[in-house]
């Protein structure tokens, strides 16, 4: 077509020939416009059904999506797969232009596809670049499939509308046009034209017009029209009695209440889905005892959801109560999930030890997850807890995580809270996991059996895991009475230097001015021979102390200036606040020679030195003016390590993953890795190369929603992190990669959103450009190795 930028044809996706400018052109329903394009930051979206055939026969009934920061629009084949869908994914056309962010897709009338890009503007969203060109401002292209025949009057605007005859009106509702068809119901609808619909439903051979009747009958809702609609109950096709099950229940039709215990008993599984739902939405009781009847055949977990769903909308316990006697173990946990939910549910903690006694591991892990939220129930659950402590066999992980959530429920309980206490006394393998329920009760006090344990562990423990899970749970809870063992524990040599260090931090949590002893020994651990995770670690306790001018002084004079670029954006922080001149000459000198500097933002670096002497300004201008011009370079400084990523080795990539670049400690992939930074996992199938890179290179500039940095001032201290947990009543912090601050909500002064990231900045500097490549290989490549599992972890 002459106003096509692009041209889809079996062999993909090309842009228009002879056409050089292509993406300097906006295309609107066949205008050309000028145009400035390249970025967006928002979300996948612009999910919608395709209904033409233009595009081909197969197309139809396919979805769309946008995929803004792989640079692709996403074709999803939807398949019948049980009660519901699944998809085949395959990508429509993609873009090489690193910097073409698509965000939306929708078909239009006549067949072809509007996608729209929004630019650089749009900043708040999913992160991509901002490095290379953001001032851009975006564009919408058109794509049509070479050949296709132009369609006539695509919307029906030269149809006579308003003196249309109620049997013409109805033959448009078969139209080939969506769009038409779409206007013909709307048609009928403002017409009241059931006799016309009640022809189209029984004569039409297609299902899909049939379904548009089904719908419109409702729509009208007069009682001839409910009729009628009924009648589509008994479609032959199956999809139409979807849309009237549908219906039926959407109107709260007690007519088709027979047909529907008839539909949900014998029918497809999308056709039982529906009826089940509908049977709850009408409301008539006597619906119950199918419901129940049909559960015990419920494998489909949606038709499952459906009855319990309505189950717990008809809210009569007495039949459900006998369902859970019944021999079928999916009737049975439908029954102990409906009652669970229902308003007037009279279920006790008696009813589920059956339940937690059963071989069924399903059924058990219902009964856990039902008792998890009543508390109500300690004293009866408490004695099941101690018969299975006391079995000699360990507890599993599914175990772990489903007994852990039953006593973070019932850790009000001053019997449950004592036998906590005691069971860390006893096996050393279940430790770590009662320390961590520990850390997640909601009490606002930790009870004191548990603080004697904890003090006992930093005493009397040898074992570094349980170790860090205490010290995890002293900073998580913030437990000030243990000044003393912590003090021994950081001090004595004989424990891991990792842990003295958690321990030390502990301390600050208390006592916040950091002693010259300890100073001391964390500059020492800052040396470049250590391990990245070890001066990583110290680097933060400095910068959770409160230091002297003296201390601060030494750290700016003798170590800043010999400070990789990998630590020094860790000590920066330290350095903000009200210092002498001589403090923050010794940091702009240090700055200024830094190979890292352009990592920094003018806001960050300005407001370090915001209450420093003002005869600083000089060479605090100086270094914004050199700032300025590293910015300026960052583009060809990552252009220039893309380049190089083909030559990348992916095994080398994975041992640094876990190694020198410490990346572990924040990120996950595949079973192993930190929890505070966003899963890597197949991370190359939501973003590209360019953007993965550049958030690694400027992590400031590529802010991950949901791991936003938040500062949280409070009555007593001030915290920098990320938010992992929050309920009513406070926030779980994490400040560091294995470091979290419980916050109650109501000693909040104030929350805001820093424009910083957490992830550390040069890590390009510590790492060769080779070992950068070979990162990156591992990165996007990682769902290409050959290993298992086992091996990976071995």
């Amino acid at each position: 077509q002459p106003d096509a930028l692009v041209y889809w044809t079996e062999g993909g996706l090309y842009p228009k020939p002879n056409d050089n400018n292509h993406r300097d052109k906006l295309v609107r329903t066949g205008e050309l416009m000028p145009v400035v394009s390249k970025y967006s930051r928002v979300s996948p979206s612009g999910i919608g059904r395709y209904r033409n055939t233009v595009l081909g026969d197969t197309f139809k009934d396919n979805l769309f999506s946008a995929q803004f920061n792989t640079h692709r629009i996403i074709r999803h084949k939807l398949i019948r797969e049980g009660a519901s869908f699944r998809t085949e994914d395959e990508t429509f056309f993609s873009v090489d232009n690193v910097d073409f962010h698509p965000t939306d897709v929708m078909e239009d009338a006549d067949g072809s596809l509007l996608v729209v890009e929004t630019g650089g503007w749009f900043i708040k969203g999913c992160p991509l670049s901002q490095v290379s060109k953001p001032e851009l401002k975006g564009g919408i292209y058109r794509v049509r499939r070479e050949g296709a025949a132009k369609t006539a009057d695509p919307y029906g605007n030269n149809i006579k509308w308003t003196s249309l005859s109620m049997q013409l009106a109805a033959k448009y509702v078969e139209d080939p046009r969506p769009f038409v068809r779409d206007r013909a119901v709307q048609w009928l609808v403002d017409h009241n034209a059931v006799a016309e619909l009640t022809d189209l439903l029984h004569n039409s051979s297609s299902a899909d017009t049939r379904t548009k009747v089904v719908f419109a009958l409702y729509r009208i809702g007069t009682s001839d029209a409910m009729i009628t609609m009924r009648n589509g109950l008994d479609d032959p096709d199956f999809q139409v009695r979807v849309a009237a099950a549908r219906a039926a229940g959407l109107a709260k039709d007690g007519n088709a209440v027979n047909k529907l215990i008839e539909l949900i008993r014998n029918d497809q599984p999308a056709v039982r889905r529906q009826a089940a739902t509908a049977l709850g939405q009408i409301g008539d009781k006597k619906a119950i005892a199918m419901l129940v009847a049909a559960s015990e055949s419920a494998d489909d977990r949606f038709i499952q959801h459906a009855i319990i769903n309505s189950l717990v909308m008809l809210n009569q316990p007495a039949p459900v109560l006998q369902a859970m006697e019944n021999a079928a173990p999916g009737a049975r946990q439908v029954a102990l999930i409906a009652l669970d939910q229902m308003p007037s549910s009279p279920l006790r903690a008696s009813h589920l030890i059956p339940f937690l006694e059963s071989e069924n591991a399903t059924l058990k892990r219902t009964a856990l997850w039902v008792a998890s939220h009543h508390p109500e129930w300690s004293a009866d659950m408490l004695n099941f807890l101690r018969k299975r402590f006391q079995d000699v066999t360990p507890l599993t992980d599914e175990e772990k995580e489903m007994f852990g959530e039953i006593l973070v429920a019932f850790c009000g309980d001053a019997a449950i809270q004592k036998f906590m206490a005691d069971q860390m006394l006893g096996k050393s393998k279940e430790k770590t996991f009662l320390l961590k329920a520990m850390g997640e009760c909601a009490q606002k006090e930790i009870p004191q059996v548990w603080i004697t344990e904890v003090k006992r562990i930093l005493v009397s423990e040898n074992d570094p895991d349980i170790q860090t899970g205490a010290l995890e749970l002293i900073r998580l809870r913030g437990i000030k009475p243990l000044t003393d063992p912590l003090r021994q524990f950081a001090n004595n040599k004989n424990n891991p230097v990792l842990l003295r260090m958690k321990a030390l931090a502990a301390l600050l949590d208390s006592l916040p001015q950091l002693t010259d002893l300890h100073f001391a020994w964390l500059i020492k651990q800052l040396n470049m021979r250590n391990e990245v995770s070890v001066r990583m670690e110290a680097a933060s306790v400095l910068a959770h102390g409160h230091l002297t001018e003296e201390q601060l002084l030494q750290l700016a004079t003798q170590y800043l200036p010999k400070a990789d670029a990998f630590m020094l954006p860790r000590l920066v922080p330290v350095f903000k606040g009200e210092y002498s001149s001589k403090i923050g000459n010794a940091l702009v000198t240090t700055l200024m020679n830094s190979s890292s500097l352009d990592s920094y933002t003018k806001e960050n670096l300005l407001a370090v030195f915001q209450k420093y002497p003002a005869d600083i300004k000089p060479v605090v201008d100086q270094l914004m003016t050199k700032l300025k011009n590293a910015h300026a370079e960052r583009l060809e400084h990552i252009e220039t390590l893309e380049s190089g990523i083909g030559n990348g080795i992916l095994e080398n990539g994975r041992t640094l993953f876990f190694g020198k670049a410490a990346c572990w400690t924040c990120h996950t992939i595949g079973p192993e890795g930190g929890s505070l930074g966003p899963d890597l996992t197949s991370i190359q199938k939501d973003r590209s190369t360019h953007d993965l890179l550049e958030a690694i290179v400027y992590p400031g500039l590529s802010l991950v929603r949901e791991y936003e940095t938040y500062r949280i001032k409070t009555i007593q201290a001030d915290y920098s992190g990320i938010i992992q947990a929050q309920t009513s009543s406070h926030i779980v912090l994490g400040t560091a990669p294995q470091t979290s601050v419980r916050i109650p909500r109501n000693e909040i002064e104030s929350m805001e959103i820093l424009d910083v990231s957490l992830m550390p900045q040069g890590l390009d500097k510590l790492l060769t450009n080779q070992e950068m490549a070979d990162l990156m290989a591992f990165i996007v490549g990682q769902d290409q190795n050959p290993k298992t599992d086992e091996e990976i972890l071995r």
